[in-house]
């Protein structure tokens, strides 16, 4: 099985790092909560809860899928920092940073 995770805003150290370099850190965090139709910041925690359900075998039928994390921000899977895909294997499971480079990635698992 192989699926992709396609987060958008995660608020993490270095995101809430990166806003306060803005000229108006405010302004600029609530742009980035705001810009999908769930106005908050997704934790770290539920990105990785996701990529442990994909990795169990309660999601043993979902594979080949582009799963965008991301409040309802795009209507069609993105690629970009942070995407990545998980792998489901015995004993856990592999994970891969996609970036900007999804088809040469997923080409390493087919």
């Amino acid at each position: 099985r192989c699926s992709a995770i396609c987060p958008e805003f995660v608020e993490t150290d270095f995101s809430m790092a990166t806003a306060q370099s803005e000229p108006d850190p405010v302004a600029a965090l609530a742009a980035r909560r705001t810009i999908a139709s769930i106005p908050r910041g997704r934790k770290l925690e539920e990105t990785g809860a996701f990529a442990a359900y994909l990795a169990s075998d309660q999601a043993a039928w979902i594979t080949g899928q582009f799963d965008a994390i991301d409040g309802g921000y795009a209507p069609t899977p993105m690629e970009g920092p942070g995407a990545a895909v998980v792998i489901p294997k015995e004993g856990g499971c592999l994970c891969a940073e996609l970036g900007n480079n999804l088809a040469a990635v997923l080409s390493r698992f087919r």
